[in-house]
């Protein structure tokens, strides 16, 4: 779908979309000048918006107190590469903002940055963070996630592969940084109940998604929706989906999930 036309389709739906009580997670992913990465200028103006018309808080406290008013945003960084530590940790320190970070530990390094590879469903040209880094921004603002040990499609895997994912990873995270990780991120955003179920088992306390939309008292912890923020939106398209105006992407991801089944 063109920019032109979710524009469009934004505006149409805006007459009943908006709620000045919307409790949003944000989906970012690499930031800086690779060739799939959001501009840091860009990433700069969203985070000044925020700063002056948002309040912007950790993932947990916006799941755990739907009851506060205003405008509420969560900051999430998929994959772990070099840039959330490098571009991104100076924006948010700056603003005070926290964030978390979801990382796969299979691609995480000891002294050397490991290259992205495209095949895998990485960003291209980026590379990842290395242990030491993680563990700075974990004594900071930064809350780190799972997102499994591989960048797989855990609705593909056996029960058995599954339960390994879930349990590596975080392990691994406890151990090297000597803080819980209660937080999980699906790649691609992919999963069902059985994931789901894992999940809550390994002892999760959330999970994201990837389905547009702000947070609702029905959200289910371990499915949560985010609002994934697109290269090529300038900073109109960001508040726009900031604000509600194109939750009615929600209704086409799901319609095309039950087209793909």
């Amino acid at each position: 779908m063109t920019l032109r036309i979710k524009r469009i389709l934004g505006w149409l739906w805006r007459s009943f979309s908006r709620n000045v009580n919307r409790k949003v997670i944000l989906i970012y992913h690499a930031v800086g000048s690779g060739p799939a990465s959001l501009h840091s200028e860009n990433f700069k103006y969203q985070m000044d918006w925020l700063a002056g018309n948002a309040t912007v808080e950790t993932l947990e406290n916006l799941v755990s107190r739907p009851d506060l008013p205003g405008l509420r945003v969560a900051l999430t960084f998929d994959d772990g590469y070099h840039s959330v530590y490098s571009v991104v940790s100076p924006v948010l320190e700056k603003l005070g903002f926290p964030a978390t970070v979801y990382v796969n530990t299979g691609m995480i390094g000891e002294d050397a940055h490991r290259a992205s590879n495209v095949d895998l469903g990485h960003y291209p040209q980026e590379e990842f963070l290395v242990w030491k880094e993680l563990a700075e921004l974990g004594k900071g603002s930064w809350t780190i996630g799972s997102h499994g040990v591989d960048h797989v499609d855990l609705t593909k895997l056996t029960e058995e592969d599954v339960t390994r994912q879930l349990q590596d990873s975080r392990a691994e995270i406890e151990t090297r940084l000597g803080k819980e990780c209660r937080n999980f991120c699906y790649t691609w955003g992919n999963n069902n109940r059985k994931v789901r179920d894992l999940v809550n088992e390994a002892g999760y306390l959330t999970a994201v998604a990837a389905i547009h939309g702000s947070l609702r008292t029905t959200t289910d912890r371990m499915a949560l929706e985010r609002i994934d923020v697109r290269r090529d939106y300038c900073l109109n398209d960001f508040i726009a989906t900031i604000k509600g105006d194109w939750d009615y992407l929600a209704v086409i991801q799901r319609l095309r999930r039950i087209g793909q089944k």
